[in-house]
Protein backbone atom coordinates (compact mmCIF):
# COMPACT_ATOMS: atom_id res chain seq x y z
CA UNK A 1 0.00 0.00 0.00
CA UNK A 2 1.00 3.71 -0.72
CA UNK A 3 1.93 5.64 2.01
CA UNK A 4 -1.00 7.92 2.98
CA UNK A 5 -1.71 10.76 5.17
CA UNK A 6 -4.12 9.97 7.57
CA UNK A 7 -6.23 7.18 8.29
CA UNK A 8 -10.01 6.59 8.87
CA UNK A 9 -12.43 4.19 9.37
CA UNK A 10 -15.74 3.18 8.39
CA UNK A 11 -18.27 0.40 8.31
CA UNK A 12 -18.85 0.41 4.57
CA UNK A 13 -17.06 2.29 1.19
CA UNK A 14 -18.97 2.40 -1.57
CA UNK A 15 -17.30 3.05 -4.59
CA UNK A 16 -19.09 5.01 -7.17
CA UNK A 17 -22.00 6.78 -7.34
CA UNK A 18 -23.97 6.24 -10.50
CA UNK A 19 -27.43 4.49 -9.95
CA UNK A 20 -25.79 1.05 -8.32
CA UNK A 21 -23.96 3.22 -5.59
CA UNK A 22 -26.67 5.51 -4.90
CA UNK A 23 -29.18 2.36 -4.30
CA UNK A 24 -26.67 0.56 -2.55
CA UNK A 25 -25.96 3.97 -0.37
CA UNK A 26 -29.52 5.05 0.31
CA UNK A 27 -30.61 1.19 1.69
CA UNK A 28 -27.83 1.46 4.01
CA UNK A 29 -28.65 4.58 5.00
CA UNK A 30 -32.31 3.85 5.37
CA UNK A 31 -31.31 0.54 7.49
CA UNK A 32 -29.51 2.84 9.98
CA UNK A 33 -26.06 1.28 8.86
CA UNK A 34 -23.14 3.96 8.14
CA UNK A 35 -20.92 4.29 4.55
CA UNK A 36 -18.70 6.71 2.80
CA UNK A 37 -19.43 6.92 -0.81
CA UNK A 38 -17.20 8.07 -3.35
CA UNK A 39 -16.92 9.17 -6.73
CA UNK A 40 -14.19 9.78 -9.42
CA UNK A 41 -16.18 12.48 -11.15
CA UNK A 42 -16.56 16.30 -9.75
CA UNK A 43 -20.26 15.88 -10.68
CA UNK A 44 -23.01 13.89 -11.54
CA UNK A 45 -23.04 13.33 -15.23
CA UNK A 46 -25.54 15.57 -17.36
CA UNK A 47 -25.88 12.89 -19.97
CA UNK A 48 -29.58 11.06 -20.21
CA UNK A 49 -27.58 8.00 -20.92
CA UNK A 50 -29.81 4.71 -19.52
CA UNK A 51 -33.57 5.78 -19.93
CA UNK A 52 -35.54 2.82 -19.43
CA UNK A 53 -36.80 2.61 -15.37
CA UNK A 54 -38.60 -1.12 -15.42
CA UNK A 55 -41.48 -1.75 -12.87
CA UNK A 56 -39.64 -4.07 -10.69
CA UNK A 57 -37.31 -0.75 -10.02
CA UNK A 58 -40.02 1.59 -9.47
CA UNK A 59 -41.46 -0.77 -6.89
CA UNK A 60 -37.80 -0.43 -5.15
CA UNK A 61 -37.45 3.08 -5.04
CA UNK A 62 -40.96 3.24 -3.62
CA UNK A 63 -39.13 2.33 -0.45
CA UNK A 64 -37.04 5.54 -1.00
CA UNK A 65 -40.26 7.42 -1.43
CA UNK A 66 -39.23 8.36 -4.79
CA UNK A 67 -40.69 6.64 -7.57
CA UNK A 68 -43.99 8.84 -8.20
CA UNK A 69 -41.18 11.63 -8.67
CA UNK A 70 -39.66 9.95 -11.35
CA UNK A 71 -43.22 8.93 -12.88
CA UNK A 72 -44.05 12.67 -12.77
CA UNK A 73 -40.80 13.43 -14.74
CA UNK A 74 -40.79 10.52 -17.29
CA UNK A 75 -43.14 9.57 -19.88
CA UNK A 76 -45.18 5.85 -19.68
CA UNK A 77 -44.49 3.90 -22.40
CA UNK A 78 -47.78 1.57 -22.29
CA UNK A 79 -47.07 -0.37 -25.78
CA UNK A 80 -44.15 -2.04 -27.78
CA UNK A 81 -44.07 -2.80 -31.56
CA UNK A 82 -41.37 -4.53 -33.21
CA UNK A 83 -40.90 -3.53 -37.17
CA UNK A 84 -39.54 -5.51 -40.29
CA UNK A 85 -39.22 -4.11 -44.01
CA UNK A 86 -41.42 -1.49 -42.90
CA UNK A 87 -44.19 -4.42 -41.46
CA UNK A 88 -45.00 -4.61 -38.20
CA UNK A 89 -44.44 -7.73 -36.71
CA UNK A 90 -45.16 -7.44 -32.62
CA UNK A 91 -47.76 -5.54 -30.82
CA UNK A 92 -47.70 -5.08 -27.28
CA UNK A 93 -50.13 -3.53 -24.81
CA UNK A 94 -47.84 -3.44 -21.59
CA UNK A 95 -50.55 -3.02 -18.84
CA UNK A 96 -52.62 -6.42 -19.16
CA UNK A 97 -49.57 -8.11 -19.39
CA UNK A 98 -47.13 -6.42 -16.49
CA UNK A 99 -48.18 -7.89 -12.63
CA UNK A 100 -47.57 -4.39 -11.13
CA UNK A 101 -49.01 -1.12 -10.18
CA UNK A 102 -46.59 0.23 -12.02
CA UNK A 103 -47.92 -1.32 -15.63
CA UNK A 104 -45.95 0.46 -17.61
CA UNK A 105 -41.98 0.98 -18.98
CA UNK A 106 -40.76 4.62 -17.87
CA UNK A 107 -38.58 6.56 -19.77
CA UNK A 108 -37.10 8.86 -18.04
CA UNK A 109 -32.88 10.21 -18.74
CA UNK A 110 -30.77 8.78 -15.68
CA UNK A 111 -29.85 12.03 -14.40
CA UNK A 112 -32.99 12.43 -13.49
CA UNK A 113 -32.42 9.48 -11.53
CA UNK A 114 -29.39 9.87 -10.12
CA UNK A 115 -30.96 13.47 -8.24
CA UNK A 116 -33.85 11.46 -7.05
CA UNK A 117 -31.42 9.41 -5.50
CA UNK A 118 -28.92 11.67 -4.36
CA UNK A 119 -31.53 14.07 -2.41
CA UNK A 120 -33.09 11.39 -0.95
CA UNK A 121 -29.45 10.32 0.45
CA UNK A 122 -29.01 13.99 1.29
CA UNK A 123 -31.97 13.74 3.76
CA UNK A 124 -30.41 10.86 5.33
CA UNK A 125 -27.17 12.57 6.20
CA UNK A 126 -24.76 11.38 3.65
CA UNK A 127 -22.92 13.00 0.92
CA UNK A 128 -21.32 11.98 -2.18
CA UNK A 129 -17.63 12.62 -1.99
CA UNK A 130 -16.74 14.03 -5.38
CA UNK A 131 -13.53 14.37 -7.33
CA UNK A 132 -12.15 10.78 -4.93
CA UNK A 133 -10.66 8.07 -6.78
CA UNK A 134 -10.14 4.65 -5.28
CA UNK A 135 -6.13 3.89 -6.20
CA UNK A 136 -5.29 1.02 -4.10
CA UNK A 137 -6.96 -2.00 -2.15
CA UNK A 138 -5.81 -4.69 0.09
CA UNK A 139 -8.21 -7.08 2.06
CA UNK A 140 -6.33 -7.57 6.00
CA UNK A 141 -8.24 -10.19 8.01
CA UNK A 142 -11.41 -9.06 8.82
CA UNK A 143 -11.23 -5.62 7.39
CA UNK A 144 -10.20 -3.71 4.33
CA UNK A 145 -7.81 -1.02 3.34
CA UNK A 146 -8.64 0.89 0.59
CA UNK A 147 -6.00 4.24 0.04
CA UNK A 148 -8.68 7.21 -1.47
CA UNK A 149 -7.00 10.35 -4.02
CA UNK A 150 -8.61 13.87 -3.67
CA UNK A 151 -8.10 15.92 -6.88
CA UNK A 152 -5.26 17.46 -5.16
CA UNK A 153 -3.45 14.59 -5.28
CA UNK A 154 -4.03 14.17 -1.12
CA UNK A 155 -4.14 10.26 0.14
CA UNK A 156 -6.16 9.14 2.48
CA UNK A 157 -6.07 5.46 4.43
CA UNK A 158 -9.39 4.24 4.86
CA UNK A 159 -9.95 1.14 7.00
CA UNK A 160 -13.36 -0.57 6.16
CA UNK A 161 -14.96 -3.72 7.30
CA UNK A 162 -16.83 -3.80 3.64
CA UNK A 163 -16.22 -2.53 0.24
CA UNK A 164 -18.24 -2.05 -2.26
CA UNK A 165 -17.39 -1.67 -6.17
CA UNK A 166 -20.05 -0.15 -7.73
CA UNK A 167 -17.34 1.74 -9.97
CA UNK A 168 -18.75 0.27 -13.51
CA UNK A 169 -17.17 -1.37 -16.40
CA UNK A 170 -13.98 -0.09 -15.98
CA UNK A 171 -14.15 -1.02 -12.09
CA UNK A 172 -10.88 -0.31 -10.48
CA UNK A 173 -12.18 -2.55 -6.97
CA UNK A 174 -12.22 -5.49 -9.69
CA UNK A 175 -9.07 -4.68 -11.50
CA UNK A 176 -7.23 -4.69 -7.76
CA UNK A 177 -8.50 -7.68 -6.65
CA UNK A 178 -7.58 -9.28 -10.06
CA UNK A 179 -10.65 -10.76 -10.99
CA UNK A 180 -11.73 -11.89 -14.55
CA UNK A 181 -14.14 -10.06 -16.67
CA UNK A 182 -14.61 -12.88 -19.42
CA UNK A 183 -16.77 -11.70 -22.84
CA UNK A 184 -16.12 -10.03 -26.04
CA UNK A 185 -17.71 -6.76 -28.10
CA UNK A 186 -19.87 -7.02 -30.70
CA UNK A 187 -18.08 -5.94 -34.28
CA UNK A 188 -20.41 -3.63 -34.92
CA UNK A 189 -20.53 -0.16 -33.61
CA UNK A 190 -23.92 1.86 -32.49
CA UNK A 191 -25.06 5.33 -31.96
CA UNK A 192 -27.14 6.83 -29.89
CA UNK A 193 -29.43 10.79 -30.46
CA UNK A 194 -31.05 12.56 -28.35
CA UNK A 195 -33.03 14.97 -30.88
CA UNK A 196 -36.26 16.47 -31.74
CA UNK A 197 -38.46 14.71 -34.16
CA UNK A 198 -41.63 15.23 -36.40
CA UNK A 199 -43.17 11.71 -36.35
CA UNK A 200 -46.57 9.99 -37.30
CA UNK A 201 -45.87 7.18 -34.22
CA UNK A 202 -47.82 6.42 -30.49
CA UNK A 203 -45.23 8.69 -27.89
CA UNK A 204 -46.62 6.32 -25.38
CA UNK A 205 -45.34 2.87 -26.99
CA UNK A 206 -41.75 2.24 -28.11
CA UNK A 207 -40.54 0.97 -31.93
CA UNK A 208 -37.95 -1.16 -32.90
CA UNK A 209 -37.18 -1.42 -36.69
CA UNK A 210 -35.17 -4.59 -37.74
CA UNK A 211 -33.50 -2.82 -41.35
CA UNK A 212 -31.40 -5.10 -43.61
CA UNK A 213 -29.17 -6.65 -41.38
CA UNK A 214 -29.40 -3.38 -38.73
CA UNK A 215 -31.89 -1.90 -36.29
CA UNK A 216 -33.16 1.71 -35.30
CA UNK A 217 -35.06 2.10 -31.99
CA UNK A 218 -37.11 4.84 -31.26
CA UNK A 219 -38.02 5.84 -27.81
CA UNK A 220 -40.39 9.00 -27.10
CA UNK A 221 -39.32 10.96 -23.86
CA UNK A 222 -41.74 12.89 -21.93
CA UNK A 223 -41.17 16.45 -23.72
CA UNK A 224 -43.19 17.06 -26.57
CA UNK A 225 -41.40 16.06 -29.79
CA UNK A 226 -37.97 14.80 -28.30
CA UNK A 227 -36.81 11.44 -28.95
CA UNK A 228 -33.96 8.93 -28.44
CA UNK A 229 -32.81 7.57 -31.14
CA UNK A 230 -30.53 3.82 -31.26
CA UNK A 231 -29.06 2.44 -34.39
CA UNK A 232 -26.28 0.32 -35.80
CA UNK A 233 -23.24 2.42 -37.68
CA UNK A 234 -22.06 1.25 -40.68
CA UNK A 235 -19.02 4.11 -41.13
CA UNK A 236 -16.29 3.61 -38.31
CA UNK A 237 -16.41 7.95 -38.04
CA UNK A 238 -15.75 8.87 -34.62
CA UNK A 239 -18.14 11.97 -34.52
CA UNK A 240 -22.22 10.88 -34.87
CA UNK A 241 -23.37 13.04 -37.79
CA UNK A 242 -26.97 14.54 -37.98
CA UNK A 243 -26.69 13.08 -41.65
CA UNK A 244 -26.36 9.32 -39.87
CA UNK A 245 -29.48 9.93 -37.71
CA UNK A 246 -31.35 11.46 -40.74
CA UNK A 247 -30.19 7.81 -42.94
CA UNK A 248 -31.14 5.42 -39.73
CA UNK A 249 -34.64 7.14 -39.82
CA UNK A 250 -34.97 6.22 -43.87
CA UNK A 251 -33.73 3.32 -43.21
CA UNK A 252 -37.07 2.19 -41.52
CA UNK A 253 -38.89 4.12 -43.82
CA UNK A 254 -39.32 7.55 -41.68
CA UNK A 255 -37.15 9.67 -44.50
CA UNK A 256 -39.58 12.28 -44.28
CA UNK A 257 -39.27 13.07 -40.53
CA UNK A 258 -37.62 16.33 -40.08
CA UNK A 259 -34.85 16.09 -37.22
CA UNK A 260 -33.68 18.96 -35.17
CA UNK A 261 -32.11 20.59 -32.21
CA UNK A 262 -29.75 17.33 -30.93
CA UNK A 263 -28.56 17.58 -27.34
CA UNK A 264 -26.67 14.56 -27.11
CA UNK A 265 -25.38 12.40 -30.02
CA UNK A 266 -22.67 9.76 -28.72
CA UNK A 267 -20.96 6.56 -30.79
CA UNK A 268 -20.87 3.20 -28.96
CA UNK A 269 -19.33 -0.57 -29.26
CA UNK A 270 -21.42 -3.06 -27.26
CA UNK A 271 -19.51 -5.30 -24.69
CA UNK A 272 -20.49 -8.44 -23.50
CA UNK A 273 -18.99 -9.15 -19.91
CA UNK A 274 -19.73 -10.67 -16.92
CA UNK A 275 -17.23 -11.35 -14.03
CA UNK A 276 -17.66 -15.35 -12.30
CA UNK A 277 -17.85 -14.11 -8.65
CA UNK A 278 -19.26 -10.76 -7.45
CA UNK A 279 -17.73 -11.67 -3.90
CA UNK A 280 -13.97 -11.93 -2.97
CA UNK A 281 -13.99 -11.88 1.01
CA UNK A 282 -15.46 -8.62 2.31
CA UNK A 283 -15.46 -7.01 -0.69
CA UNK A 284 -18.33 -7.08 -3.42
CA UNK A 285 -19.15 -6.42 -6.86
CA UNK A 286 -22.81 -4.79 -8.38
CA UNK A 287 -23.97 -3.28 -11.68
CA UNK A 288 -21.47 -2.49 -14.21
CA UNK A 289 -18.77 -3.51 -12.10
CA UNK A 290 -20.17 -7.08 -12.39
CA UNK A 291 -21.49 -7.28 -15.74
CA UNK A 292 -21.93 -5.35 -18.53
CA UNK A 293 -24.06 -6.47 -21.82
CA UNK A 294 -26.15 -4.97 -25.15
CA UNK A 295 -28.51 -2.15 -23.95
CA UNK A 296 -31.51 -3.96 -25.98
CA UNK A 297 -34.36 -4.28 -22.84
CA UNK A 298 -32.95 -1.58 -21.15
CA UNK A 299 -31.56 -3.78 -18.91
CA UNK A 300 -28.38 -2.56 -17.60
CA UNK A 301 -29.32 0.23 -15.29
CA UNK A 302 -32.03 -1.92 -13.67
CA UNK A 303 -30.15 -5.00 -13.21
CA UNK A 304 -27.43 -2.53 -11.21
CA UNK A 305 -30.21 -0.99 -8.96
CA UNK A 306 -31.57 -4.40 -8.34
CA UNK A 307 -27.80 -5.81 -7.77
CA UNK A 308 -27.79 -2.80 -4.78
CA UNK A 309 -30.81 -3.26 -2.99
CA UNK A 310 -30.29 -6.81 -3.14
CA UNK A 311 -26.96 -6.66 -1.18
CA UNK A 312 -27.48 -3.52 0.76
CA UNK A 313 -30.46 -4.90 3.10
CA UNK A 314 -28.30 -8.77 3.51
CA UNK A 315 -25.25 -6.17 4.79
CA UNK A 316 -27.34 -4.26 6.84
CA UNK A 317 -28.47 -7.25 9.03
CA UNK A 318 -25.17 -8.32 9.28
CA UNK A 319 -23.16 -5.38 10.34
CA UNK A 320 -26.47 -4.98 12.95
CA UNK A 321 -25.97 -8.30 14.17
CA UNK A 322 -29.21 -9.24 13.01
CA UNK A 323 -28.03 -12.18 10.89
CA UNK A 324 -25.18 -14.65 10.88
CA UNK A 325 -22.10 -13.27 8.14
CA UNK A 326 -23.75 -16.35 5.75
CA UNK A 327 -26.29 -14.49 4.77
CA UNK A 328 -23.77 -12.39 2.60
CA UNK A 329 -23.43 -15.57 1.01
CA UNK A 330 -26.21 -15.56 -1.10
CA UNK A 331 -25.85 -12.40 -2.48
CA UNK A 332 -23.83 -13.84 -5.62
CA UNK A 333 -25.92 -17.57 -5.33
CA UNK A 334 -29.15 -14.82 -6.35
CA UNK A 335 -27.68 -11.92 -8.47
CA UNK A 336 -24.79 -13.88 -10.38
CA UNK A 337 -27.22 -16.04 -12.13
CA UNK A 338 -29.14 -13.28 -13.15
CA UNK A 339 -26.73 -11.62 -14.56
CA UNK A 340 -25.43 -14.35 -16.42
CA UNK A 341 -29.14 -15.04 -17.82
CA UNK A 342 -29.63 -10.80 -18.88
CA UNK A 343 -25.99 -11.23 -20.38
CA UNK A 344 -26.92 -14.61 -22.72
CA UNK A 345 -30.71 -13.23 -23.50
CA UNK A 346 -29.15 -9.42 -24.87
CA UNK A 347 -26.61 -10.95 -26.60
CA UNK A 348 -29.29 -13.67 -28.67
CA UNK A 349 -31.27 -10.48 -29.15
CA UNK A 350 -28.73 -8.43 -30.58
CA UNK A 351 -27.56 -10.86 -32.58
CA UNK A 352 -31.14 -11.43 -33.67
CA UNK A 353 -31.66 -8.18 -35.37
CA UNK A 354 -27.70 -7.80 -37.08
CA UNK A 355 -28.56 -10.95 -38.88
CA UNK A 356 -27.22 -10.42 -42.32
CA UNK A 357 -28.18 -13.54 -44.64
CA UNK A 358 -31.73 -12.29 -46.49
CA UNK A 359 -33.13 -16.04 -45.70
CA UNK A 360 -32.61 -16.09 -42.03
CA UNK A 361 -33.78 -12.39 -41.83
CA UNK A 362 -36.85 -13.89 -43.52
CA UNK A 363 -37.00 -16.61 -41.06
CA UNK A 364 -36.77 -14.82 -38.25
CA UNK A 365 -39.67 -12.46 -39.56
CA UNK A 366 -41.75 -15.45 -39.96
CA UNK A 367 -41.07 -16.89 -36.18
CA UNK A 368 -40.95 -13.66 -34.43
CA UNK A 369 -44.63 -13.00 -34.37
CA UNK A 370 -45.82 -16.84 -33.93
CA UNK A 371 -43.57 -16.97 -30.90
CA UNK A 372 -45.44 -13.48 -29.97
CA UNK A 373 -48.86 -14.40 -30.72
CA UNK A 374 -49.37 -16.58 -27.53
CA UNK A 375 -50.92 -14.67 -24.53
CA UNK A 376 -48.28 -16.98 -22.20
CA UNK A 377 -45.27 -16.32 -23.88
CA UNK A 378 -46.74 -12.47 -24.46
CA UNK A 379 -47.01 -12.13 -20.60
CA UNK A 380 -43.15 -13.80 -20.28
CA UNK A 381 -41.42 -12.04 -22.17
CA UNK A 382 -42.90 -8.70 -20.59
CA UNK A 383 -42.43 -9.54 -17.45
CA UNK A 384 -38.92 -10.93 -17.95
CA UNK A 385 -38.20 -6.92 -19.75
CA UNK A 386 -40.25 -5.59 -16.21
CA UNK A 387 -38.01 -7.76 -14.10
CA UNK A 388 -41.02 -9.03 -12.46
CA UNK A 389 -40.55 -12.45 -12.74
CA UNK A 390 -37.68 -12.60 -11.70
CA UNK A 391 -37.18 -15.29 -8.83
CA UNK A 392 -34.88 -16.61 -6.34
CA UNK A 393 -36.17 -19.83 -5.71
CA UNK A 394 -32.86 -21.90 -5.94
CA UNK A 395 -31.34 -19.58 -2.98
CA UNK A 396 -29.80 -21.03 -0.61
CA UNK A 397 -31.48 -18.92 1.89
CA UNK A 398 -35.31 -19.56 0.93
CA UNK A 399 -37.26 -22.50 1.65
CA UNK A 400 -40.57 -23.91 0.58
CA UNK A 401 -41.85 -26.74 3.09
CA UNK A 402 -45.24 -27.29 0.95
CA UNK A 403 -45.51 -30.05 -1.36
CA UNK A 404 -44.58 -29.39 -5.07
CA UNK A 405 -47.20 -27.30 -6.81
CA UNK A 406 -47.86 -27.20 -10.55
CA UNK A 407 -50.86 -24.64 -10.38
CA UNK A 408 -48.77 -22.17 -11.07
CA UNK A 409 -48.89 -20.22 -7.28
CA UNK A 410 -46.16 -18.76 -5.44
CA UNK A 411 -43.09 -20.39 -4.98
CA UNK A 412 -40.85 -19.40 -2.09
CA UNK A 413 -37.65 -17.39 -3.92
CA UNK A 414 -40.85 -15.48 -5.99
CA UNK A 415 -41.23 -11.95 -5.58
CA UNK A 416 -44.70 -11.26 -3.58
CA UNK A 417 -46.91 -9.62 -6.72
CA UNK A 418 -49.38 -6.53 -5.83
CA UNK A 419 -52.88 -6.98 -4.08
CA UNK A 420 -55.36 -5.78 -2.23
CA UNK A 421 -56.81 -6.80 1.48
CA UNK A 422 -59.48 -5.17 3.55
CA UNK A 423 -58.18 -3.95 6.69
CA UNK A 424 -61.56 -2.60 8.95
CA UNK A 425 -64.21 -1.74 6.19
CA UNK A 426 -60.84 -0.34 4.03
CA UNK A 427 -59.14 -1.54 0.87
CA UNK A 428 -55.69 -1.61 1.80
CA UNK A 429 -52.44 -2.84 -0.78
CA UNK A 430 -50.60 -5.81 0.37
CA UNK A 431 -47.40 -4.21 0.07
CA UNK A 432 -48.79 -1.62 2.42
CA UNK A 433 -48.64 -4.27 5.47
CA UNK A 434 -45.32 -4.97 4.86
CA UNK A 435 -42.62 -4.17 7.29
CA UNK A 436 -40.51 -1.10 6.15
CA UNK A 437 -37.29 -2.52 6.54
CA UNK A 438 -37.72 -5.70 7.96
CA UNK A 439 -39.39 -8.42 7.49
CA UNK A 440 -42.76 -9.54 7.47
CA UNK A 441 -44.65 -12.77 8.23
CA UNK A 442 -48.17 -13.02 6.32
CA UNK A 443 -50.09 -15.50 8.39
CA UNK A 444 -53.08 -16.81 6.04
CA UNK A 445 -56.04 -18.33 8.12
CA UNK A 446 -57.53 -20.60 4.97
CA UNK A 447 -60.80 -21.34 4.05
CA UNK A 448 -62.94 -21.58 6.02
CA UNK A 449 -61.11 -19.61 8.41
CA UNK A 450 -61.57 -22.07 11.76
CA UNK A 451 -60.81 -20.76 15.12
CA UNK A 452 -58.27 -23.25 16.04
CA UNK A 453 -55.85 -21.99 13.15
CA UNK A 454 -56.91 -18.28 13.92
CA UNK A 455 -55.47 -18.97 17.42
CA UNK A 456 -52.99 -20.86 16.70
CA UNK A 457 -51.14 -17.85 14.42
CA UNK A 458 -52.57 -14.97 16.85
CA UNK A 459 -50.08 -17.48 19.63
CA UNK A 460 -47.40 -17.83 16.98
CA UNK A 461 -47.61 -13.71 16.41
CA UNK A 462 -47.49 -12.91 20.00
CA UNK A 463 -44.37 -15.31 20.45
CA UNK A 464 -42.60 -13.73 17.29
CA UNK A 465 -43.16 -10.55 18.78
CA UNK A 466 -41.72 -11.40 22.17
CA UNK A 467 -38.57 -13.01 20.62
CA UNK A 468 -37.76 -10.97 17.57
CA UNK A 469 -39.22 -7.45 18.14
CA UNK A 470 -39.73 -5.05 15.58
CA UNK A 471 -37.07 -6.85 13.31
CA UNK A 472 -40.59 -8.67 12.27
CA UNK A 473 -44.00 -7.84 11.41
CA UNK A 474 -46.40 -9.92 12.29
CA UNK A 475 -50.12 -9.69 10.25
CA UNK A 476 -53.09 -12.59 10.79
CA UNK A 477 -55.03 -12.28 6.90
CA UNK A 478 -58.51 -14.20 7.48
CA UNK A 479 -60.87 -15.03 4.95
CA UNK A 480 -64.20 -13.60 4.49
CA UNK A 481 -66.18 -13.08 7.14
CA UNK A 482 -63.51 -14.32 10.04
CA UNK A 483 -64.67 -12.44 13.13
CA UNK A 484 -61.25 -13.08 15.09
CA UNK A 485 -59.37 -11.14 12.39
CA UNK A 486 -58.96 -7.53 11.43
CA UNK A 487 -57.40 -7.74 7.87
CA UNK A 488 -59.68 -9.49 5.53
CA UNK A 489 -59.04 -11.56 2.19
CA UNK A 490 -61.99 -10.94 -0.14
CA UNK A 491 -62.47 -13.72 -2.63
CA UNK A 492 -59.40 -15.61 -1.07
CA UNK A 493 -57.96 -14.08 -3.72
CA UNK A 494 -54.82 -13.53 -1.99
CA UNK A 495 -54.95 -16.91 -0.39
CA UNK A 496 -55.25 -18.22 -3.86
CA UNK A 497 -52.17 -16.55 -5.19
CA UNK A 498 -49.84 -17.95 -2.25
CA UNK A 499 -51.30 -21.48 -2.87
CA UNK A 500 -52.76 -21.14 0.55
CA UNK A 501 -55.95 -21.69 0.60
CA UNK A 502 -56.18 -24.07 3.75
CA UNK A 503 -54.06 -21.65 5.68
CA UNK A 504 -50.38 -21.35 5.47
CA UNK A 505 -47.42 -18.84 6.48
CA UNK A 506 -44.76 -16.63 3.94
CA UNK A 507 -42.23 -14.86 5.13
CA UNK A 508 -41.57 -11.33 3.26
CA UNK A 509 -38.42 -10.32 2.90
CA UNK A 510 -37.45 -6.63 2.84
CA UNK A 511 -36.89 -6.52 -0.57
CA UNK A 512 -40.50 -8.20 -1.50
CA UNK A 513 -38.78 -11.79 -2.15
CA UNK A 514 -40.73 -14.95 -0.45
CA UNK A 515 -37.94 -16.26 2.16
CA UNK A 516 -40.43 -18.99 3.41
CA UNK A 517 -43.75 -20.72 2.85
CA UNK A 518 -45.28 -23.54 4.40
CA UNK A 519 -48.33 -25.23 4.87
CA UNK A 520 -50.29 -24.86 8.39
CA UNK A 521 -47.88 -25.77 11.08
CA UNK A 522 -46.83 -23.14 13.22
CA UNK A 523 -43.24 -25.09 14.39
CA UNK A 524 -42.24 -25.14 11.08
CA UNK A 525 -42.26 -21.11 10.85
CA UNK A 526 -39.94 -21.28 13.88
CA UNK A 527 -37.17 -23.35 12.90
CA UNK A 528 -36.71 -21.68 10.03
CA UNK A 529 -36.98 -17.95 11.26
CA UNK A 530 -34.46 -19.18 13.67
CA UNK A 531 -31.92 -19.63 11.12
CA UNK A 532 -32.06 -16.15 9.49
CA UNK A 533 -32.50 -13.99 12.28
CA UNK A 534 -30.89 -13.03 15.39
CA UNK A 535 -33.54 -12.62 18.42
CA UNK A 536 -33.40 -9.22 19.80
CA UNK A 537 -31.17 -9.18 22.51
CA UNK A 538 -28.87 -11.46 21.18
CA UNK A 539 -27.40 -9.63 18.69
Amino acid sequence: MAEAVSAHVTEVLVVGAGPTGLTLANELARQGVHCRIIDRALAPSIHSKALGVVPRTLEILEKFGISQSLVDQGNKVRGVNLYSREKRLVHLELAPLFHSEYPFLLIVPQSVTEIALLERLVRWGVRVERGVELVALAAEGEHVEATLRSGNGKEERVIANWVIGCDGAHSTVRHQLGMSFDGRAFARRFALADVGLDVDLPRDELHAFWVKGGFVGIFPMREESRYRLVFDLPSAEEEVTMSEVEHALARCGLGRARVFEPTWLSRFSINQRKTKHYRQGRVFLAGDAAHIHSPIGGQGMNTGIQDAFNLAWKLAMVVKKEAPASLLDSYEAEREPIGKRIVQLTALATRAMLVQNPVARGIRDWLVPLAAASRKRQEKMANGLAQLSHSYRNSPIVRDRRPDRSDGSLRAGDRLPAGWLNVNGVQVRLWDLLHDTGHTLLLFAGNPSGDVLVQQWMELERNIVDRYGDKIRVQVIGWDGSSSCTVHDGGGVIHAMAGLEQGGALLIRPDGHIALAVGPSPERVWDDVAQWIVPTGME
